[in-house]
């Protein structure tokens, strides 16, 4: 189990099961609402380009709470629809010959997504297990279950998700208008990677039926998971960074500093750090050292103090795939930066599977 035995599993299972998010039931009702309001929207495309801006603005102007209650949230899908759809035709995703439909379809819904609980040994930064849980927990019922599936040997941590490539996929109603969008591309980018490359294909499949696949294919999970969260990153940015070229109204003609705000960055020293003394089997300094790093990061980082609240193997291992605490970024702008387009480039990492794979492209 890669980690984590049978019996513990079960135990994890038992303490988390009055929370689990049922993935089959948001399918089919979030399936159905977009089916019954198809034709109501069909005005998205009649709207001016001044109306688009103004129904976005007043949407981001409002808070949290606010959103949390807003109720008319397709027309602001339906209008980020239309901003990908026309990037991606540009850039060659679907026939420019044939108005054929983008595929995989852009079918989402602006949400409170649920949380996510990873699982990891002690002993090394691995994301053994994860899974989801019912977004409306309270703090009390997160540190309560943290602190009993910790009692059993392992560590865990329980986290928010920004997005979640289900179908349809989910992105969270909360960020602000560049951090929505360039979430919505970084989960229909994994639908894509589903459908057209390996490594997206065995993602899905470790998704789906954990543990055994990799098992089977001699596929390195840790490994997948790596390549595809970077991917997404990596294409979601260049992406988005076209849109905001092409309709910079909407943010005022700025590029916000990215939501984490230098803290994946700082997260590379503080997993090599860890990476070592759990090499020299020194759990217990390597535990020690991260809440220490925690306490620095709660002082200077909003976005640790509210998203991610606590450092240790589980979140580590998990945090460490995204932005620029994944280690692949710099071998993805190395590749591209010798393609011609997104599309070449992801014509050359198609049959990647592994990080050797990866390495192999000049």
């Amino acid at each position: 189990m890669d980690g984590i035995d049978k019996k513990t599993l079960k135990k994890i299972e038992k303490i988390i099961s009055p929370y689990y998010f049922g993935v089959t039931k948001w399918t089919i009702i979030s399936l159905a609402g977009i089916l019954g309001n198809m034709f109501r929207f069909k005005k998205r495309s009649k709207l001016s380009r001044e109306e688009k801006q103004n129904i976005i603005r007043d949407y981001f102007s409002l808070s949290s709470k606010d959103r949390r209650g807003f109720k008319d949230t397709q027309i602001i899908e339906n209008i980020f629809k239309g901003y990908v759809e026309e990037v991606l035709r540009k850039e060659g995703f679907c026939s420019k010959s044939f108005n054929w439909p983008i595929f995989p379809p852009l079918c989402f819904k602006l949400v409170d997504p649920p949380a996510i609980v990873i699982v990891s040994p002690r002993d090394k930064l691995e994301c053994s297990r994860s899974f989801l849980l019912k977004s409306d927990l309270s703090a009390e019922s997160i540190e309560g279950m943290e602190n009993q599936i910790d009692n059993l040997g392992v560590s865990s941590w329980i986290g928010r998700v920004g997005g979640l490539s289900l179908f349809p996929f989910m992105v969270s109603k909360h960020g602000d208008c560049q951090w929505t969008l360039t979430a919505i591309i970084h989960e229909w980018v994994h639908h894509f990677l589903f459908s057209r490359t390996r490594i997206g294909f065995f993602y899905l499949l470790e998704f789906l039926i954990p543990n055994r696949i990799s098992r089977q294919l001699k596929i390195n999970p840790r490994e997948v998971r790596l390549i595809n969260e970077g991917l997404a990153d990596f294409i979601s940015q260049e992406l988005a960074e076209k849109i905001f070229l092409n309709f910079p109204e909407l943010w005022g003609n700025q590029i916000k500093e990215k939501k984490g705000n230098g803290f994946f960055q700082d997260l590379i020293a503080v997993r090599q750090k860890v990476e070592e003394y759990l090499s020299s089997r020194e759990v217990d300094e390597a535990e020690n050292y991260m809440k220490e790093m925690a306490g620095i990061f709660l002082e200077k980082s909003k976005y640790f103090k509210e998203s991610v609240r606590k450092l240790n193997q589980a979140s580590l291992s998990f945090l460490g795939n995204y932005e620029e605490a994944n280690p692949l970024m710099p071998k993805f702008k190395k590749i591209r930066d010798k393609c011609s387009s997104l599309k070449e480039f992801l014509k050359r990492i198609k049959k990647v599977k592994s990080v050797k794979d990866l390495e192999k492209i000049n």
